[in-house]
């Protein structure tokens, strides 16, 4: 995931007392396992038989 800037237009503010922090984690955590997953993901090639 690609790092917002403040000054990029895209940018949205959020008050911490309107995020939720457990929820924040939540996503963190899966988004990390997947990449896991993926990264863990590995496929046998067949050799040539000679």
């Amino acid at each position: 995931m690609k790092p917002t800037r403040i000054l990029d237009p895209n940018f949205k503010y959020t008050p911490s007392e309107k995020t939720n922090i457990a929820k924040t984690f939540a996503r963190i955590r899966r988004e990390q396992a997947e990449a896991e997953r993926q990264k863990a993901t590995v496929t046998q090639l067949k050799r040539r038989q000679k």
